[in-house]
């Protein structure tokens, strides 16, 4: 009789899903995870270092005054950020040469924030880079209103 009760309160709590419906001997040995059909599975060498990735935002942002500043975030939070600004560009390939503008500090939020300018003509293109990771590319110029900035 108590067997039997015992037996059905298992039951219940496997059904509700409490209590994984696993043998002895099964519970031993880690569970394989399944593939969806057309899935490929990831090869040792393909997964992911452990070695800290690093995350990069940028954006040009114009203040009050009408100053424009590079703001963004970097994660990890350490270490300065480097402010970019485009030597040449070349518009079939669409790639730039950059070189250094000036060093940004981080503050202890992981923020970053440098003053950049834009030409009286033409237009500039700017970057932020923390080691090897560059941000995306943003254009500064003076324009008049329904005229796009040109790729420098």
């Amino acid at each position: 009789m108590r067997a039997s009760k015992l037996l059905v309160a298992v039951l219940a709590l496997v059904l509700l899903g409490l209590v994984p419906a696993t043998s002895p001997a099964s519970a031993s040995r880690p569970a394989q995870p399944s593939a969806a059909p057309g899935a490929s599975r990831l090869a040792a060498a393909d997964q992911v270092s452990p070695r800290r990735v690093t995350k990069l935002t940028a954006k040009i942002v114009k203040r009050k005054g009408g100053k424009l500043f590079i703001t963004g975030i970097v994660r990890p939070k350490k270490g300065p950020v480097l402010i970019q600004r485009a030597t040449s560009c070349n518009r079939k390939k669409g790639t730039c040469d950059f070189k250094k503008f000036r060093k940004s500090k981080i503050t202890e939020k992981g923020r970053y924030s440098t003053r950049v300018y834009a030409p009286r003509s033409g237009s500039w293109a700017w970057r932020a880079k923390k080691n090897k990771t560059p941000s995306e590319v943003w254009l500064t110029c003076v324009k008049l209103p329904g005229k796009k900035c040109k790729v420098p």
